[in-house]
């Protein structure tokens, strides 16, 4: 078996474990790096490469463009990446699509006497691999997500009902979003309506990781918080 093989193994079974364990998900989600490492990988990198991984995530679920090639990578590449691939892949993105939050997250990695930039791909291609192993395409759906999930990633309280990753436009399908402290999501009682055409769904023991995961990285990147270099 591969070590990506393993890999997407041990990845597909900690979201599968997120799905229904809510202080495992709660701890991912403020603190991916870290979960992965102890969960997937085995091996745990110093709190400075952990940081700068965590770094790089937020900044890119934060930054819609970026957001919007992953999916489409993720449909591409369902299989986890080589290393190599990845790094090619990535760095042309950013070329296109990354801003002054992308950019930092990996000057504050290259100022690490770690490899940095190896844990940071290694978090992206897990997130890569759970989207791209659980989606299906369904065609002119109407979808009810049923009973919400609770969920409170940092200081203010989020509530979500799992939603749909649809192709294009925005990440969610159908959601509310109420400022302040806590951020509200439903997709309304009726269910969501899906246009005719072709839409992606992310399967259940991921979606409500990825949405709480993306919602907090816009919160950090609101607060601030991932302009950072790490420098100085």
């Amino acid at each position: 078996m591969t070590v990506e093989l393993r890999l997407k193994r041990r990845v597909d079974a900690l979201f599968k474990a997120m799905s229904s364990d809510f202080l495992l998900r709660e701890q991912f989600v403020t603190d991916p790096a870290q979960v992965f490492y102890e969960y997937v990988d085995g091996e745990r990198p110093s709190a400075e490469v952990t940081q700068a991984a965590n770094q790089l995530t937020y900044a890119v679920l934060s930054h819609p463009p970026l957001l919007q090639w992953l999916r489409d990578y993720a449909s591409g590449h369902p299989d986890m990446p080589p290393e190599d691939v990845f790094a090619k892949d990535f760095s042309r993105a950013v070329a296109r699509h990354g801003d002054d939050e992308v950019v930092l997250a990996l000057v504050r990695g290259g100022g690490q006497r770690e490899d940095t930039f190896r844990a940071q791909s290694a978090l992206l291609k897990a997130i890569i691999s759970a989207v791209g192993s659980g989606r299906g395409v369904f065609a002119g759906t109407e979808m009810s997500p049923g009973g919400g999930t609770e969920m409170s990633p940092g200081t203010g309280g989020t509530e979500m009902s799992p939603g749909v990753l649809a192709a294009g436009g925005g990440v969610f399908a159908g959601t509310e979003m109420s400022p302040g402290g806590g951020t509200e999501m439903s997709p309304g009682t009726g269910g969501t309506e899906m246009s005719p055409g072709v839409a992606r769904m992310v399967s259940p023991d991921v979606q409500v990781t990825l949405d709480a995961l993306t919602q907090f990285a816009k919160q950090m990147r609101a607060s601030g918080a991932l302009r950072v270099s790490g420098l100085g």
